[in-house]
């Protein structure tokens, strides 16, 4: 019975096993080395704890020394007790365990399951290069291979892991399903839905059917890849197989339809999902559902969601309503987006920087300023108040700012905003923010405060003012300025200030014409001398700006210059009813001043 008890001791009673094993001794028996392997297994099991194991090492050393009466340790005595020291995190005594099992003569090598506990337990390279060692002793199996796999996508490696699967094939070793999921799970980690995919289509050569864990990924793989036709074919695969479809498969796949701009097809996954597959959706499914809507501005289809989500007793949270708030945006919905906002705040859901975003896009489609700057001081409150989250009013929340005041002509607001982006650190006045603001100045009928912007933005040392920006701020003072001052600081600023924008025709003859407006006449007549050393071409209105501007200054000989630049140029003036007209009046005056032009030499046209 004694020995009986040694063979098969019970959980947790090793110290009764070591006590018959003692007996045994003492009685000057010698019991065999399947009672001595019995007692070290009972020593190292989980129940034993670490003074089991230390007993278990300590009756392994005594086998090892070949002291009386006791056998020499085989395979299943050095088996458990590396286990054990894996189970306690002694990872250096077992590895030392397996090299004295190594060294020992005659004796089998390590059991691949040995082998498999301690790499999982190593570093990436000494696994690799204990593989290596394993490889040269036995051929390793599909365990083995995952385990390695496994260990070095662990370190970050995919594409060690990927040579280890190579290396696999090379050696007639048959992948299985744990192989090809942690590889592309791997895959996944690292972004490589490429390989994914491939990794995929080599499951089906192999013969390895997929479970719905790998169907799962290689939907993933295919809609990261934006091929969302191969995700729903895998999806409706994955049904023709019995594979049972789950809220991650469904999720990903109405996710790639929304993407793809597909509502009708992520809808019908939708409602499969609860009529096929008896699944309730998730916050998930519905979210990527109510995200569908938006590229189709289909808000009324947003509302179906939310009120199936209620029926459903699905919560949403800050993504769904935000994906609800941003069907509003283009369709004009700010009454529902205050709605949306308003049952957020009753479920004590939180706003993040995107809610804010959609809501002052859609306060600046509609031009309501009042609204758009209540919720701006309630984004500035709950930044203070949560600063642990990324609150703060960032480039998108500017631009729907600077939208507002393109869309409400306010000049004003646009350089307050402009402002506030200069002194924020986190964000940068860009072409399409200056470009903006800039509208609004040309808007509002106000060149002074199209003047004072672009100074503002000249003198800003991080911003890059383009073309664009100076075509823009030079139409708002051609429409309604007369002041030559701000005729004069215009060429100032963009003589002097501006020295990346390339000066083209449009350029030029924006500017004459703002000192043609503004009466600084011998200013324009010297940008049309640049514009003509440049290589450009003058636009027929700018001669007749000019031709304008010198008649009222009473500048007349002038005036019939510019008509015989004209005429010399190509242009036939006489068609334009005014230039004809001053022309007319030109000569006239010129006739009539006599002996005042007497030795002044004018080319006139030959039927003048």
């Amino acid at each position: 019975g004694k020995r009986r008890w040694a063979r098969h001791p019970a959980a947790g009673e090793w110290e009764r096993a070591v006590e018959y094993l003692n007996l045994e001794l003492d009685a000057g028996r010698t019991p065999p080395l399947y009672d001595w392997n019995g007692v070290v297994f009972a020593c190292c099991k989980e129940g034993a704890g670490r003074a089991g194991t230390e007993r278990a090492l300590g009756l392994l050393r005594y086998m090892q020394d070949g002291r009386e009466r006791a056998p020499p340790p085989d395979r299943s005595t050095y088996s458990p007790a590396v286990a054990a020291l894996l189970r306690h995190g002694d990872l250096e005594a077992a590895r030392g365990l397996l090299d004295r099992h190594l060294e020992a003569r005659d004796l089998p090598p390590p059991d691949l399951v040995t082998w498999t506990k301690v790499m999982a337990a190593c570093p990436p390279a000494d696994a690799l290069a204990m593989f290596r060692k394993i490889r040269t002793v036995e051929p390793p199996d599909v365990i083995l291979y995952n385990t390695i796999v496994k260990v070095v996508l662990a370190g970050g490696d995919l594409a060690g892991a990927l040579d280890v699967y190579r290396q696999m094939r090379a050696d007639a070793v048959p992948p299985d399903v744990v192989t090809f999921n942690t590889l592309m799970n791997g895959c996944k980690i690292h972004a490589d839905w490429a390989t994914s995919t491939r990794l995929f289509a080599e499951m089906g050569h192999a013969g390895v059917a997929p479970d719905q864990y790998v169907f799962g990924l290689a939907i993933g793989a295919f809609c990261e890849l934006g091929d969302w036709k191969a995700a729903l074919d895998l999806h409706c695969d994955m049904a023709r197989r019995g594979v049972p479809r789950n809220q991650f498969t469904y999720t990903t796949v109405i996710d790639a339809c929304a993407k793809a701009g597909e509502l009708e097809l992520a809808l019908a996954a939708l409602g499969e999902m609860e009529t096929e597959d008896k699944l309730t959706p998730g916050v998930r499914a519905f979210t990527a559902a109510v995200s569908a809507c938006r590229p189709a501005g289909e808000w009324q289809r947003a509302k179906g969601l939310l009120e199936r989500m209620k029926a459903l007793e699905v919560v949403p949270n800050v993504l769904t309503y935000t994906a609800a708030l941003s069907t509003c945006i283009g369709s004009g919905q700010l009454g529902w987006a205050i709605k949306i906002r308003a049952e957020m705040r009753s479920a004590g859901v939180k706003e993040n920087r995107h809610t804010y975003n959609c809501l002052l896009r859609v306060c600046a489609e509609a031009g309501a300023t009042d609204v758009a700057l209540g919720l701006l001081q309630d984004m500035r409150t709950a930044s203070l108040a949560r600063p642990e989250l990324p609150l703060q009013p960032d480039s998108y929340t500017y631009s729907a700012l600077l939208t507002l005041c393109q869309r409400t002509s306010n000049a004003e607001l646009a350089r307050t905003v402009v402002g506030h982006m200069q002194r924020d650190p986190s964000v940068q006045v860009r072409e399409v923010h200056a470009t903006a603001a800039m509208s609004a100045c040309r808007r509002s009928g106000d060149p002074a405060a199209a003047m004072e912007l672009l100074e503002t933005l000249v003198a800003a040392p991080d911003v890059v003012v383009s073309a664009s920006v100076v075509i823009i701020a030079l139409k708002a003072l051609a429409k309604s300025n007369s002041d030559p001052e701000l005729a004069l600081r215009a060429y100032t600023i963009i003589s002097q200030f501006c020295p990346n924008i390339r000066m083209g025709a449009l350029i030029y003859g924006l500017l004459i014409e703002v000192l043609a407006t503004g009466g600084c006449v011998e200013e324009a007549l010297t940008v049309l001398h640049e514009m003509e050393e440049e290589g450009h071409r003058p636009y027929e209105t700018t001669y007749v700006m000019l031709v304008t501007a010198c008649e009222r200054g009473g500048m007349w000989r002038r005036s019939l210059s510019i008509l015989e630049d004209m005429r010399r140029r190509g242009y036939v003036f006489y068609s334009n009813g005014l230039l004809d007209a001053l022309f007319k009046k030109g000569v006239a005056v010129w006739n009539s001043a006599g002996e005042a032009f007497a030795e002044e030499e004018l080319l006139l046209p030959p039927d003048g």
